[in-house]
């Protein structure tokens, strides 16, 4: 839970600088600038010597905030790519890290910046369309079945990647242009949908211990 309330608060802190910029900065609420917001708010709110201050600090915390997830990911992937494809060596691991590194720093160099950055939400949507019914589902649902999660999971990954290919290929299409730009908003309600009805039909069931897990799980105080 507390989890929860510190990522809520850390992307509603998005949505509170963006009110902000909106009343000191409107200036920069265009195309090309906007993404300037960060670091351009702390002198406009406090000018002279504390605004530069904070806007040392937003540098500061960004930079950090950009190594701290690169170095994280690298070592993530390179860890799984060193023990399923390669030996499981140190020198698998360090030739690893530079092959998870160089591949995405190709695309980067490949596409341009707006593209490198729109790329993170869709992301977040291809995530969040294959991976939350399952998520949620599992926690709250007794009678999800393992087929059921995989269907959902598939369909929810499979329709969200046909979603954008569409619209990269073919762009609006008319009252479709935002479902095809954004997916999760039928997405996430169809992989939910196929999961629950093939948990259903599903002649399997559920597991056995799924009741006895979902009360340990909601139990408190029970390990």
């Amino acid at each position: 839970v507390l989890v929860i309330v510190m990522v809520s608060v850390f992307y509603a802190v998005s949505s509170v600088i963006g009110l902000l910029a909106r009343v000191v900065a409107p200036d920069l609420a265009r195309p090309g600038v906007a993404d300037t917001v960060a670091l351009v708010l702390p002198a406009r709110v406090f000018p002279g010597v504390v605004g530069e201050l904070l806007t040392a600090l937003v540098v500061a915390g960004a930079f950090a905030a950009f190594l701290a997830t690169s170095a994280g990911l690298t070592v993530s992937l390179a860890g799984v790519i060193s023990q399923d494809v390669f030996s499981g060596s140190v020198r698998s691991f360090r030739l690893s890290a530079v092959l998870v590194a160089l591949v995405p720093l190709a695309i980067a160099l490949l596409t341009v910046p707006a593209g490198l950055v729109a790329s993170v939400g869709a992301v977040f949507v291809f995530a969040a369309s294959a991976l939350s019914p399952v998520l949620l589902l599992s926690i709250w649902w007794s009678r999800l079945t393992a087929r059921g999660a995989v269907a959902g999971m598939v369909t929810g990954a499979a329709a969200c990647g046909a979603a954008f290919l569409v619209h990269a290929a073919v762009g609006g299409v008319g009252l479709a242009a935002p479902l095809l730009a954004q997916p999760a908003a039928w997405t996430i309600p169809l992989a939910t949908a196929v999961t629950v009805v093939v948990s259903l039909t599903d002649r399997a069931g559920a597991p056995v211990s799924a009741g006895a897990y979902l009360a340990r799980l909601h139990t408190p105080g029970r390990a």
